[in-house]
């Protein structure tokens, strides 16, 4: 089966992500953006946070419908502006 035939109306995605595509031809890839923005610094629980730019984790997850399957999720790296920090969520 193609992946561009796979229902992705099923996949269960947590509320802070959203599914923006599935693709490949061998390995299934799911693209996954995290659209939240921490609210608060994980080390020292300061408020004020500092885009870093964009980074993108590569996951393999088990096989979907026999095929090989693959997350890739893109998110946000963040500074602390406080403890100087640099974290993902």
């Amino acid at each position: 089966m193609s992946p561009m035939m796979i229902d992705i109306s099923n996949v269960p995605m947590p509320q802070s992500y959203t599914l923006r595509r599935v693709h490949g031809k061998r390995v299934v890839v799911l693209e996954v953006t995290h659209n939240q923005r921490p609210a608060r610094c994980p080390c020292c629980g300061a408020d004020r946070l500092h885009s870093k730019g964009h980074y993108m984790r590569q996951v393999r997850h088990l096989s979907y419908l026999g095929q090989p399957c693959v997350w890739q999720v893109h998110t946000r790296r963040y500074t602390c502006t406080q403890c100087t920090r640099a974290f993902v969520p």
